[in-house]
C-alpha cells in the first residue's frame, strides 16, 4: 500500500495503478499456486505432472500478458508494475526469515 501511496504522489496516477496491478497479481498468483500445489498433494493419478505443468504456463501467460499491457500503454510503467509484483515476494521473504527466528528461539 505504501509503494502505491508512494508512486501516485510522485508519478502520477499511471505509474500507482500499475504497481497496484504488480502487486494485486503476485497475491493473487500466489494463492492459485498454493491452492493447485495443495491439491496436487492430496490427488492421486497420473494427471498431477500435467496439471501442475499446464498451470505453471497459464500463469507465466497471464503475468506476461498484464506486463505487455503496461508496456503498451506507457514503457516506463513496465517498472512500476514490476516493482509491486516483487515487493509480495520480498515480504514473503521477509516473513519467512522472521518465522525461523521465531523457530529458533523457541528450541
Amino acid at each position: 500500500g505504501l509503494l502505491v501511496a508512494i508512486a501516485s504522489l510522485t508519478f502520477g496516477k499511471i505509474f500507482a495503478l500499475s504497481a497496484l496491478l504488480g502487486v494485486s497479481l503476485a497475491i493473487t498468483n500466489c494463492y492459485i499456486s498454493a491452492f493447485i500445489t495443495s491439491s496436487m498433494l492430496l490427488s492421486t493419478g497420473s494427471q498431477k505432472i500435467s496439471l501442475q505443468a499446464l498451470t505453471f504456463f497459464l500463469r507465466i501467460f497471464i503475468v506476461a500478458t498484464f506486463g505487455l499491457v503496461c508496456f503498451m500503454k506507457s514503457q516506463y510503467s513496465v517498472f512500476p508494475f514490476i516493482a509491486g509484483y516483487l515487493t509480495h515476494f520480498i515480504g514473503l521473504i521477509l516473513y519467512s526469515i522472521n518465522l525461523n527466528k521465531n523457530k529458533e528461539g523457541v528450541s
